[in-house]
C-alpha cells in the first residue's frame, strides 16, 4: 500500500490517476486469484491477518454472497454457479 499512498499522496494528478489505476489493477488480479479457480484455494495475501489464518476461498466466497444476498432466497438458484465462480 505504500507505493500507491505514496504516489497518490504527492500531489500530482496524473500520479495520483495512475496509484488508483494500478491499486485497482491489483485488486482484481487478487481477487481473481481468490475465486475458485485459484491454484491452492487458500486466501493468498491474507494470511498475515490473524482474522482470516486458516480461512480458504470457499469460505471467502461464501461470505461474500452473504454480504451481497442477506436473505438465502434472494439469490436465485439460476444465478448461483454464475456467482459461485465470480
Amino acid at each position: 500500500m505504500d507505493d500507491y499512498s505514496k504516489d497518490f499522496l504527492s500531489g500530482d494528478d496524473a500520479a495520483k490517476k495512475l496509484a488508483v489505476k494500478r491499486l485497482t489493477l491489483k485488486i482484481g488480479t487478487d481477487m481473481k486469484q481468490m475465486t475458485v479457480n485459484a491454484p491452492d484455494w487458500s486466501v493468498s495475501g491474507l494470511e498475515e491477518d490473524p482474522a482470516l489464518t486458516g480461512r480458504d476461498t470457499s469460505f471467502a466466497a461464501q461470505m461474500a454472497r452473504e454480504l451481497l444476498w442477506e436473505q438465502e432466497r434472494d439469490l436465485k438458484l439460476s444465478d448461483y454457479i454464475d456467482v459461485a465462480q465470480t
